[in-house]
Protein backbone atom coordinates (compact mmCIF):
# COMPACT_ATOMS: atom_id res chain seq x y z
CA UNK A 1 0.00 0.00 0.00
CA UNK A 2 1.46 3.68 -0.75
CA UNK A 3 1.21 6.33 1.41
CA UNK A 4 -1.85 8.00 2.10
CA UNK A 5 -3.46 5.94 -0.08
CA UNK A 6 -7.00 5.97 -0.37
CA UNK A 7 -9.38 3.04 -0.24
CA UNK A 8 -12.91 2.27 -2.20
CA UNK A 9 -15.73 0.37 -1.62
CA UNK A 10 -18.15 0.09 -3.98
CA UNK A 11 -21.13 -0.52 -1.36
CA UNK A 12 -23.10 2.25 -0.59
CA UNK A 13 -23.58 2.79 3.60
CA UNK A 14 -25.57 5.01 5.83
CA UNK A 15 -22.99 6.58 7.97
CA UNK A 16 -23.24 6.19 11.90
CA UNK A 17 -21.27 6.30 14.86
CA UNK A 18 -20.27 2.97 16.53
CA UNK A 19 -20.51 3.17 20.00
CA UNK A 20 -17.78 0.97 21.80
CA UNK A 21 -15.29 2.80 23.77
CA UNK A 22 -12.08 1.63 22.18
CA UNK A 23 -13.65 1.87 18.23
CA UNK A 24 -11.36 2.26 16.19
CA UNK A 25 -12.90 4.81 14.16
CA UNK A 26 -15.22 7.81 14.41
CA UNK A 27 -18.24 8.54 11.52
CA UNK A 28 -18.82 11.62 10.80
CA UNK A 29 -22.49 12.28 10.77
CA UNK A 30 -25.09 13.74 7.87
CA UNK A 31 -28.10 15.93 8.52
CA UNK A 32 -30.66 12.98 6.56
CA UNK A 33 -27.98 10.38 5.69
CA UNK A 34 -29.40 8.47 2.71
CA UNK A 35 -30.82 4.78 3.18
CA UNK A 36 -27.99 2.34 3.48
CA UNK A 37 -27.97 -0.28 0.50
CA UNK A 38 -26.81 -3.60 1.66
CA UNK A 39 -27.12 -6.98 0.67
CA UNK A 40 -30.63 -8.16 2.10
CA UNK A 41 -30.59 -9.21 5.66
CA UNK A 42 -27.67 -6.88 6.25
CA UNK A 43 -26.64 -5.25 9.05
CA UNK A 44 -25.19 -2.03 8.74
CA UNK A 45 -22.79 -1.80 11.53
CA UNK A 46 -21.32 -4.85 10.71
CA UNK A 47 -20.83 -4.05 7.24
CA UNK A 48 -19.36 -0.87 7.94
CA UNK A 49 -16.36 -2.35 10.48
CA UNK A 50 -15.94 -5.47 7.93
CA UNK A 51 -14.35 -2.60 5.84
CA UNK A 52 -12.39 -1.24 8.98
CA UNK A 53 -11.32 -4.50 9.65
CA UNK A 54 -9.87 -5.08 6.29
CA UNK A 55 -8.19 -1.30 6.03
CA UNK A 56 -6.81 -1.86 9.70
CA UNK A 57 -5.48 -5.86 8.27
CA UNK A 58 -3.72 -3.69 5.03
CA UNK A 59 -1.87 -1.66 7.17
CA UNK A 60 -0.83 -4.23 9.13
CA UNK A 61 0.72 -6.49 6.08
CA UNK A 62 1.30 -3.63 4.58
CA UNK A 63 5.63 -3.23 3.79
CA UNK A 64 5.36 0.39 3.15
CA UNK A 65 5.27 2.51 6.39
CA UNK A 66 1.83 4.08 6.37
CA UNK A 67 1.32 7.77 7.85
CA UNK A 68 -2.38 8.25 7.53
CA UNK A 69 -5.29 5.97 5.30
CA UNK A 70 -8.60 7.29 4.48
CA UNK A 71 -11.34 5.35 3.56
CA UNK A 72 -14.42 6.27 1.23
CA UNK A 73 -17.80 5.03 1.26
CA UNK A 74 -19.25 7.44 -0.91
CA UNK A 75 -17.34 10.72 0.44
CA UNK A 76 -13.98 10.21 3.04
CA UNK A 77 -15.44 8.67 6.56
CA UNK A 78 -12.30 7.09 8.21
CA UNK A 79 -8.76 8.79 9.02
CA UNK A 80 -6.78 6.04 10.42
CA UNK A 81 -3.28 6.38 11.76
CA UNK A 82 -1.05 3.13 11.23
CA UNK A 83 1.05 3.49 14.40
CA UNK A 84 -2.19 2.42 16.56
CA UNK A 85 -5.49 2.45 14.22
CA UNK A 86 -7.04 5.82 16.36
CA UNK A 87 -8.02 8.38 14.71
CA UNK A 88 -5.24 10.74 13.46
CA UNK A 89 -5.36 13.45 16.59
CA UNK A 90 -5.66 16.58 14.97
CA UNK A 91 -8.53 14.79 12.64
CA UNK A 92 -10.18 14.04 16.15
CA UNK A 93 -10.05 17.23 17.45
CA UNK A 94 -11.61 19.19 14.34
CA UNK A 95 -14.75 16.25 14.61
CA UNK A 96 -14.61 16.61 18.57
CA UNK A 97 -15.21 20.66 17.55
CA UNK A 98 -17.77 20.13 15.10
CA UNK A 99 -19.80 18.38 18.16
CA UNK A 100 -19.26 14.46 17.25
CA UNK A 101 -19.69 12.94 20.82
CA UNK A 102 -17.65 9.88 19.89
CA UNK A 103 -15.08 11.87 18.88
CA UNK A 104 -15.39 13.95 22.17
CA UNK A 105 -15.12 10.92 24.58
CA UNK A 106 -12.44 9.67 22.15
CA UNK A 107 -10.43 13.04 22.90
CA UNK A 108 -10.88 12.82 26.26
CA UNK A 109 -9.54 9.13 26.79
CA UNK A 110 -6.33 10.58 25.17
CA UNK A 111 -5.88 13.58 27.52
CA UNK A 112 -6.80 10.98 30.43
CA UNK A 113 -4.22 8.47 29.41
CA UNK A 114 -1.52 10.76 27.80
CA UNK A 115 -1.97 9.12 24.73
CA UNK A 116 -0.61 11.08 21.50
CA UNK A 117 -0.83 14.65 24.03
CA UNK A 118 0.19 15.48 27.00
CA UNK A 119 -1.97 14.32 29.99
CA UNK A 120 -4.46 16.72 31.15
CA UNK A 121 -7.45 15.21 33.74
CA UNK A 122 -8.77 18.88 33.34
CA UNK A 123 -8.91 18.90 29.70
CA UNK A 124 -10.63 15.03 29.51
CA UNK A 125 -12.83 16.02 32.34
CA UNK A 126 -14.09 18.98 29.22
CA UNK A 127 -14.37 16.65 26.54
CA UNK A 128 -15.76 13.65 28.52
CA UNK A 129 -18.51 16.26 29.68
CA UNK A 130 -19.49 17.45 26.05
CA UNK A 131 -20.18 13.80 25.41
CA UNK A 132 -22.06 12.83 28.43
CA UNK A 133 -24.03 16.04 27.72
CA UNK A 134 -24.78 14.75 24.80
CA UNK A 135 -26.20 11.20 25.90
CA UNK A 136 -23.15 9.41 25.13
CA UNK A 137 -22.80 6.80 27.41
CA UNK A 138 -19.47 5.93 27.24
CA UNK A 139 -18.71 9.80 27.72
CA UNK A 140 -21.00 9.89 30.59
CA UNK A 141 -19.62 6.58 32.61
CA UNK A 142 -15.75 8.27 32.21
CA UNK A 143 -17.00 11.87 33.36
CA UNK A 144 -18.87 9.43 36.57
CA UNK A 145 -15.14 8.06 37.03
CA UNK A 146 -13.49 11.40 37.16
CA UNK A 147 -15.90 12.59 39.83
CA UNK A 148 -15.07 9.00 41.56
CA UNK A 149 -11.32 9.42 41.63
CA UNK A 150 -11.42 13.21 42.00
CA UNK A 151 -8.97 13.67 38.67
CA UNK A 152 -9.65 17.16 37.12
CA UNK A 153 -12.29 17.54 39.36
CA UNK A 154 -12.75 17.57 42.82
CA UNK A 155 -13.40 13.57 44.21
CA UNK A 156 -17.69 13.64 44.56
CA UNK A 157 -19.35 10.47 44.63
CA UNK A 158 -22.78 11.58 44.12
CA UNK A 159 -22.13 13.26 41.03
CA UNK A 160 -20.28 10.09 40.28
CA UNK A 161 -23.60 8.31 40.89
CA UNK A 162 -25.44 10.76 38.57
CA UNK A 163 -23.49 10.02 35.90
CA UNK A 164 -22.73 6.14 35.89
CA UNK A 165 -26.96 6.01 36.21
CA UNK A 166 -27.05 8.13 33.12
CA UNK A 167 -24.91 5.71 30.93
CA UNK A 168 -26.41 2.75 33.49
CA UNK A 169 -29.67 3.75 31.82
CA UNK A 170 -28.62 3.11 28.65
CA UNK A 171 -27.28 -0.28 29.02
CA UNK A 172 -23.43 0.44 30.03
CA UNK A 173 -22.35 -2.72 31.71
CA UNK A 174 -19.04 -0.36 33.07
CA UNK A 175 -21.40 1.97 34.73
CA UNK A 176 -23.93 -0.43 35.49
CA UNK A 177 -20.97 -2.55 37.15
CA UNK A 178 -19.36 0.99 39.17
CA UNK A 179 -22.74 1.81 40.01
CA UNK A 180 -22.62 -1.68 41.87
CA UNK A 181 -19.18 -0.96 43.63
CA UNK A 182 -20.66 2.56 45.20
CA UNK A 183 -23.58 0.83 46.39
CA UNK A 184 -21.02 -2.00 47.79
CA UNK A 185 -18.81 0.36 49.78
CA UNK A 186 -21.58 3.01 50.71
CA UNK A 187 -20.06 6.07 48.97
CA UNK A 188 -22.74 8.52 47.46
CA UNK A 189 -25.47 6.07 48.72
CA UNK A 190 -26.28 4.33 51.39
CA UNK A 191 -24.44 0.75 51.72
CA UNK A 192 -27.06 -1.81 50.53
CA UNK A 193 -25.79 -4.64 49.19
CA UNK A 194 -29.27 -5.78 47.08
CA UNK A 195 -28.80 -3.09 45.18
CA UNK A 196 -25.55 -3.15 44.55
CA UNK A 197 -26.22 -7.03 43.44
CA UNK A 198 -28.84 -5.61 41.17
CA UNK A 199 -26.62 -3.82 39.62
CA UNK A 200 -23.46 -6.50 39.07
CA UNK A 201 -25.90 -8.64 37.83
CA UNK A 202 -27.34 -6.61 35.05
CA UNK A 203 -23.85 -5.96 33.99
CA UNK A 204 -22.55 -9.85 34.60
CA UNK A 205 -25.52 -10.36 32.20
CA UNK A 206 -23.51 -8.34 29.39
CA UNK A 207 -20.49 -10.69 30.49
CA UNK A 208 -18.90 -7.85 32.23
CA UNK A 209 -15.85 -9.71 33.88
CA UNK A 210 -15.88 -7.12 37.12
CA UNK A 211 -19.47 -7.31 37.13
CA UNK A 212 -19.35 -11.21 37.16
CA UNK A 213 -15.88 -11.12 39.63
CA UNK A 214 -18.10 -9.20 41.81
CA UNK A 215 -21.53 -10.62 41.71
CA UNK A 216 -19.31 -14.21 42.70
CA UNK A 217 -17.75 -11.98 45.63
CA UNK A 218 -21.20 -11.16 46.99
CA UNK A 219 -21.95 -15.03 46.74
CA UNK A 220 -19.22 -15.58 48.04
CA UNK A 221 -19.51 -12.95 51.21
CA UNK A 222 -22.94 -13.84 51.73
CA UNK A 223 -24.18 -10.10 51.42
CA UNK A 224 -27.05 -9.24 49.42
CA UNK A 225 -27.36 -12.93 48.67
CA UNK A 226 -27.68 -16.28 50.45
CA UNK A 227 -24.23 -17.27 50.73
CA UNK A 228 -23.31 -19.66 48.19
CA UNK A 229 -19.90 -21.29 47.11
CA UNK A 230 -20.97 -23.00 44.01
CA UNK A 231 -23.10 -19.68 42.55
CA UNK A 232 -19.96 -18.02 43.75
CA UNK A 233 -17.56 -20.12 41.47
CA UNK A 234 -19.74 -20.33 38.69
CA UNK A 235 -19.70 -17.05 38.28
CA UNK A 236 -15.62 -16.62 38.83
CA UNK A 237 -15.21 -18.64 36.34
CA UNK A 238 -17.33 -16.23 33.69
CA UNK A 239 -14.53 -13.66 34.71
CA UNK A 240 -11.68 -16.04 35.19
CA UNK A 241 -12.43 -17.14 31.16
CA UNK A 242 -11.94 -13.84 30.17
CA UNK A 243 -8.70 -13.11 32.02
CA UNK A 244 -9.78 -11.37 34.73
CA UNK A 245 -6.88 -11.75 37.33
CA UNK A 246 -9.14 -11.38 40.27
CA UNK A 247 -11.45 -13.94 39.43
CA UNK A 248 -8.41 -15.93 38.48
CA UNK A 249 -7.59 -15.86 42.49
CA UNK A 250 -10.38 -16.09 44.05
CA UNK A 251 -11.06 -19.39 42.24
CA UNK A 252 -7.33 -20.17 43.47
CA UNK A 253 -8.73 -20.04 46.68
CA UNK A 254 -11.79 -22.08 46.25
CA UNK A 255 -10.11 -24.89 45.25
CA UNK A 256 -7.23 -24.08 48.16
CA UNK A 257 -10.13 -24.28 50.62
CA UNK A 258 -12.20 -26.47 49.20
CA UNK A 259 -15.57 -24.24 48.82
CA UNK A 260 -17.73 -25.07 46.71
CA UNK A 261 -15.57 -27.16 44.88
CA UNK A 262 -13.60 -30.08 46.23
CA UNK A 263 -10.31 -29.25 48.28
CA UNK A 264 -7.51 -29.28 44.94
CA UNK A 265 -3.91 -27.66 45.78
CA UNK A 266 -3.07 -28.80 41.97
CA UNK A 267 -6.11 -26.42 40.27
CA UNK A 268 -5.61 -23.93 42.93
CA UNK A 269 -2.54 -23.83 41.72
CA UNK A 270 -3.45 -23.73 38.05
CA UNK A 271 -5.36 -20.58 38.86
CA UNK A 272 -3.30 -18.65 40.86
CA UNK A 273 -0.54 -19.42 38.32
CA UNK A 274 -2.87 -17.40 35.33
CA UNK A 275 -3.20 -14.79 37.73
CA UNK A 276 -0.03 -14.39 38.69
CA UNK A 277 1.39 -15.04 34.40
CA UNK A 278 -0.43 -11.81 34.09
CA UNK A 279 1.27 -9.71 37.00
CA UNK A 280 -1.34 -10.30 40.07
CA UNK A 281 -0.44 -9.46 43.27
CA UNK A 282 -1.92 -12.23 45.61
CA UNK A 283 -2.04 -14.38 42.32
CA UNK A 284 2.04 -13.95 42.92
CA UNK A 285 1.32 -14.10 46.93
CA UNK A 286 -0.51 -17.29 46.81
CA UNK A 287 1.48 -19.61 44.40
CA UNK A 288 4.34 -18.40 46.47
CA UNK A 289 2.45 -20.13 49.59
CA UNK A 290 1.91 -23.68 47.63
CA UNK A 291 5.76 -23.31 46.99
CA UNK A 292 6.67 -22.67 50.75
CA UNK A 293 4.15 -24.83 51.90
CA UNK A 294 4.52 -28.01 49.24
CA UNK A 295 1.00 -28.29 48.49
CA UNK A 296 0.27 -29.25 45.26
CA UNK A 297 3.17 -28.72 44.36
CA UNK A 298 7.49 -29.40 45.38
CA UNK A 299 8.19 -27.87 48.05
CA UNK A 300 10.66 -24.83 46.94
CA UNK A 301 11.64 -22.18 49.43
CA UNK A 302 13.81 -21.08 46.17
CA UNK A 303 10.33 -20.43 43.84
CA UNK A 304 8.44 -19.34 46.65
CA UNK A 305 11.10 -16.52 47.46
CA UNK A 306 10.62 -15.73 43.16
CA UNK A 307 6.86 -15.17 43.81
CA UNK A 308 6.37 -13.54 46.93
CA UNK A 309 9.48 -10.85 45.83
CA UNK A 310 7.65 -10.35 42.35
CA UNK A 311 4.19 -9.53 44.58
CA UNK A 312 6.41 -7.32 47.32
CA UNK A 313 7.75 -5.35 44.70
CA UNK A 314 4.30 -4.03 43.75
CA UNK A 315 3.94 -3.36 47.35
CA UNK A 316 1.75 -6.66 48.09
CA UNK A 317 2.58 -6.32 52.63
CA UNK A 318 1.58 -9.82 53.44
CA UNK A 319 4.62 -10.63 50.29
CA UNK A 320 6.83 -8.90 52.20
CA UNK A 321 6.04 -10.06 55.59
CA UNK A 322 6.59 -13.74 54.15
CA UNK A 323 10.01 -12.93 52.70
CA UNK A 324 10.59 -10.93 56.13
CA UNK A 325 10.02 -14.87 57.38
CA UNK A 326 12.05 -16.76 55.05
CA UNK A 327 15.22 -14.33 55.76
CA UNK A 328 14.82 -14.49 59.39
CA UNK A 329 14.51 -17.96 59.39
CA UNK A 330 17.17 -18.80 56.60
CA UNK A 331 14.64 -20.61 53.97
CA UNK A 332 15.26 -20.34 50.20
CA UNK A 333 18.23 -17.41 51.55
CA UNK A 334 21.09 -16.97 53.64
CA UNK A 335 19.14 -16.32 56.96
CA UNK A 336 19.91 -12.64 57.09
CA UNK A 337 18.21 -10.79 60.34
CA UNK A 338 18.90 -7.04 58.33
CA UNK A 339 17.03 -8.43 55.36
CA UNK A 340 14.38 -9.34 57.47
CA UNK A 341 13.95 -6.88 59.24
CA UNK A 342 13.90 -4.03 55.80
CA UNK A 343 10.43 -6.79 54.37
CA UNK A 344 9.52 -6.35 58.01
CA UNK A 345 9.34 -2.78 57.85
CA UNK A 346 8.14 -2.21 54.31
CA UNK A 347 4.85 -4.17 55.50
CA UNK A 348 4.75 -3.23 58.72
CA UNK A 349 4.28 0.77 57.64
CA UNK A 350 1.37 -0.56 55.61
CA UNK A 351 -0.23 -1.64 58.53
CA UNK A 352 0.20 -5.26 58.19
CA UNK A 353 -0.53 -6.83 61.59
CA UNK A 354 1.90 -9.77 60.86
CA UNK A 355 4.69 -7.37 59.62
CA UNK A 356 4.38 -5.16 62.67
CA UNK A 357 4.56 -8.23 65.10
CA UNK A 358 7.75 -9.41 63.52
CA UNK A 359 9.35 -6.52 63.30
CA UNK A 360 8.59 -5.89 67.07
CA UNK A 361 10.32 -9.54 68.02
CA UNK A 362 13.24 -8.22 65.56
CA UNK A 363 13.53 -4.84 68.66
CA UNK A 364 12.90 -7.41 71.01
CA UNK A 365 15.15 -9.93 70.47
CA UNK A 366 18.05 -7.46 69.22
CA UNK A 367 18.51 -9.11 65.81
CA UNK A 368 19.24 -7.57 63.14
CA UNK A 369 18.76 -3.93 65.01
CA UNK A 370 19.50 -2.73 68.72
CA UNK A 371 17.58 -3.71 71.20
CA UNK A 372 15.00 -1.66 72.17
CA UNK A 373 11.74 -3.42 74.24
CA UNK A 374 9.97 0.41 73.84
CA UNK A 375 10.12 0.25 70.22
CA UNK A 376 9.00 -3.41 70.43
CA UNK A 377 6.12 -2.30 72.20
CA UNK A 378 5.49 0.24 69.99
CA UNK A 379 5.12 -2.35 66.69
CA UNK A 380 3.22 -4.97 69.29
CA UNK A 381 0.85 -2.36 70.08
CA UNK A 382 0.03 -1.37 66.42
CA UNK A 383 -0.96 -5.32 65.31
CA UNK A 384 -2.73 -5.57 68.44
CA UNK A 385 -5.19 -2.97 68.09
CA UNK A 386 -5.95 -5.04 64.71
CA UNK A 387 -6.69 -7.72 66.88
CA UNK A 388 -3.59 -9.90 66.48
CA UNK A 389 -2.96 -12.47 69.32
CA UNK A 390 0.42 -12.75 69.16
CA UNK A 391 1.28 -9.20 69.36
CA UNK A 392 -1.20 -9.14 72.54
CA UNK A 393 0.59 -12.28 74.13
CA UNK A 394 4.14 -10.54 73.63
CA UNK A 395 3.10 -7.20 75.25
CA UNK A 396 1.60 -9.57 78.39
CA UNK A 397 5.25 -11.09 78.09
CA UNK A 398 6.57 -7.40 78.46
CA UNK A 399 4.29 -6.44 81.37
CA UNK A 400 5.20 -9.11 83.18
CA UNK A 401 8.72 -9.18 82.79
CA UNK A 402 9.13 -5.36 83.38
CA UNK A 403 10.69 -4.98 79.55
CA UNK A 404 10.27 -1.50 78.21
CA UNK A 405 7.44 -1.16 80.52
CA UNK A 406 7.03 -1.12 84.59
CA UNK A 407 6.76 -4.42 85.87
CA UNK A 408 2.61 -4.80 86.03
CA UNK A 409 1.28 -8.10 86.46
CA UNK A 410 -2.35 -7.15 86.12
CA UNK A 411 -1.50 -5.73 82.73
CA UNK A 412 0.45 -8.65 81.95
CA UNK A 413 -3.04 -10.66 82.37
CA UNK A 414 -5.05 -8.51 80.61
CA UNK A 415 -3.13 -8.80 77.58
CA UNK A 416 -2.63 -12.28 78.08
CA UNK A 417 -6.07 -13.00 78.52
CA UNK A 418 -7.46 -11.25 74.76
CA UNK A 419 -4.75 -13.32 73.42
CA UNK A 420 -6.32 -16.67 75.10
CA UNK A 421 -9.21 -15.95 74.13
CA UNK A 422 -8.23 -15.90 70.42
CA UNK A 423 -6.89 -19.45 70.90
CA UNK A 424 -3.54 -18.67 71.56
CA UNK A 425 -1.91 -21.47 73.43
CA UNK A 426 1.16 -19.82 75.02
CA UNK A 427 -1.23 -17.08 75.86
CA UNK A 428 -3.73 -19.36 77.86
CA UNK A 429 -0.65 -21.28 79.37
CA UNK A 430 0.76 -18.35 80.47
CA UNK A 431 -2.28 -16.88 82.00
CA UNK A 432 -3.07 -20.15 83.70
CA UNK A 433 0.34 -19.58 85.42
CA UNK A 434 -0.77 -16.75 86.71
CA UNK A 435 -3.87 -18.08 88.51
CA UNK A 436 -1.74 -21.18 89.35
CA UNK A 437 1.65 -19.36 90.99
CA UNK A 438 -0.27 -15.95 91.97
CA UNK A 439 1.22 -12.70 91.75
CA UNK A 440 1.23 -9.37 92.87
CA UNK A 441 -2.68 -7.99 92.19
CA UNK A 442 -3.16 -11.50 91.38
CA UNK A 443 -5.00 -14.40 93.86
CA UNK A 444 -4.08 -18.16 93.25
CA UNK A 445 -6.95 -19.87 91.77
CA UNK A 446 -6.77 -23.33 91.13
CA UNK A 447 -10.07 -23.48 89.09
CA UNK A 448 -9.29 -20.49 86.93
CA UNK A 449 -5.84 -21.78 86.34
CA UNK A 450 -6.97 -25.13 85.56
CA UNK A 451 -9.54 -24.07 82.98
CA UNK A 452 -6.67 -21.69 80.84
CA UNK A 453 -4.42 -24.98 81.26
CA UNK A 454 -6.61 -27.58 79.42
CA UNK A 455 -7.31 -24.71 77.04
CA UNK A 456 -3.88 -24.95 75.81
CA UNK A 457 -3.46 -28.59 76.20
CA UNK A 458 -5.94 -29.57 74.20
CA UNK A 459 -3.97 -27.60 71.24
CA UNK A 460 -0.78 -29.83 72.61
CA UNK A 461 0.98 -27.60 74.69
CA UNK A 462 3.53 -29.56 76.65
CA UNK A 463 4.12 -27.54 79.89
CA UNK A 464 0.51 -27.15 80.34
CA UNK A 465 0.10 -30.15 80.44
CA UNK A 466 2.54 -30.69 82.99
CA UNK A 467 1.10 -28.05 84.97
CA UNK A 468 -2.44 -29.73 84.78
CA UNK A 469 -1.20 -32.79 86.23
CA UNK A 470 0.86 -31.18 88.84
CA UNK A 471 -2.86 -28.89 89.61
CA UNK A 472 -4.37 -32.70 89.85
CA UNK A 473 -1.64 -34.07 92.41
CA UNK A 474 -2.39 -31.41 94.56
CA UNK A 475 -5.70 -32.01 94.65
CA UNK A 476 -5.25 -35.79 95.63
CA UNK A 477 -2.91 -34.85 97.90
CA UNK A 478 -5.11 -32.75 99.89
Amino acid sequence: MKKNQKLFTSTILTVLTLSTPEATCTMEEEKDPPRARVGAGSHLKAAIEEVIEEVIEEIKNSTTEVDEVEVYIGKPIVVLSSANNQLSVPRLKKTAAQGDSNAQNKLGNLYYRGQDVPQDYVEARKWYERAAQQGHAWGQCNLGELYYDGKGVQKDYVQAKRWYEKAAAQGNADAQNRLGNLYYRGLGVPRDYVQAKNWYEKAAAQAHAWGQCNLGGLYYDGVGVQQDYAQAQIWYEKAAAQGNTEAQNRLGNLYYRGQGVPQNYARAKEWYEKAATQGHAWGQCNLGGLYYDGLGIQQDYVQAKICYKKAAAQGHADAQNRLGNLYYRGQGVPRDYVQAKRWYKKAATQGHAWGQCNLGRLYHDGLGIQQDHAQAKEWYEKAAAQGHAWAQYNIGSLYRNGLGVAQDYIRAKEWYKKAAEQGNADAQYNLGNLYHKGAPGIDQDSAEARVWYEKAAAQGHAEAQDNLNELSRDDQAQ
